[in-house]
């Protein structure tokens, strides 16, 4: 759930040297760890209503199969409990899979009135497919479509890190009656820029791939008037809180709330109890208002 590569570009910098101007080539492969860049690892047990339970009592589990090309289909887990008055449709970072961190995520979750639909990306944990950033931003406008047709009451979109982007623009392509993103950021060039020293940056040249150009959180939230928050951490240094206050500036909901979590970097914020107070009151207030 990290944002990879771009994370080592300080470190590249000074053992290359800052003597002379430097270029950095960054590409899709830099944003997008799939399984096949990780090797193919193995994978965790599949998550069952079982394991569910341990985390929700009564919690069920049910694997869907979303098609979202002729000859490929996404999984993602809808996990459901007793009570619940709406969904959250949520995406997760880079190296995420719904099997391992269904369960972290549904404690985060547990004090809100909802409901989880948890996806692997295409190319992630159980999902086929290789990854670019048009396909997982499609992916997830498809996703969307079938969580909004399978599930009742207020769906909320909400995303971490890489999948607070995939989050973005989904809200920017469809009406969300809810928008939480966690560890997010603006622009691919920005991203770049926060992992370098400030006394590095004179001395780089970007080279972005245009694949990545529409990457765009400012743009995306632009017409975002759903009840929404912005979660970020102090000490984050993968989506700087300078960043991610820029995100939030820029959505015009008048109902929206920064967040800003002491002593934390980007892991763990999703663990930290300001984080979960968040989300939770976000979720009460759709509910409550459906």
């Amino acid at each position: 759930m990290r944002l990879s590569s771009l994370q080592c570009l300080g470190a590249l910098l000074l053992t290359l040297g800052l003597s002379a101007c430097q270029t950095i080539a960054v590409g899709e492969q830099d944003l997008l760890r799939s399984n096949a860049a990780l090797k193919n690892p193995p994978l965790a047990p599949v998550f069952d209503s079982t394991a569910a339970q341990k985390v929700w009592p009564q919690a069920t589990v049910a694997e869907w199969q979303v098609p979202v090309a002729p000859d490929l289909a996404l999984r993602a887990l809808h996990v459901q409990r007793p009570g619940a008055k709406g969904t959250v449709l949520f995406f997760g970072g880079n190296l995420f899979r719904a099997d391992e961190t269904a369960a972290s995520l549904m404690r985060t979750w547990a004090d809100a009135p909802v409901n989880l639909v948890l996806v692997d990306h295409r190319g992630h944990g159980r999902s086929p497919g290789a990854p670019t950033v048009a396909l997982v931003a499609e992916d997830a406008v498809k996703l969307y479509d079938v969580a909004r047709a399978r599930t009742s009451g207020p769906l909320l979109v909400g995303g971490f890190s890489l999948g607070s982007f995939v989050a973005g623009h989904v809200a920017q392509q469809r009406p969300v009656d809810g928008l939480a993103l966690v560890g997010t950021g603006t622009t691919v060039p920005d991203l770049i820029r926060g992992q370098l020293p400030w006394y590095a940056v004179p001395f780089v040249t970007l080279k972005i791939d245009p694949a990545l150009e529409p990457v765009d959180n400012l743009r995306a939230v632009a017409a975002v008037k759903a009840p929404a928050v912005v979660i970020s951490g102090a000490e984050d240094r993968t989506t700087p809180p300078a960043a991610a206050r820029r995100v939030f500036d820029a959505l015009p909901s008048p109902a929206k709330r920064w967040v800003l979590v002491p002593e934390v970097g980007h892991n763990g914020l999703l663990q930290r109890p300001e984080t979960k107070e968040a989300l939770t009151a976000l979720a009460r207030s759709v509910t409550q208002a459906n």
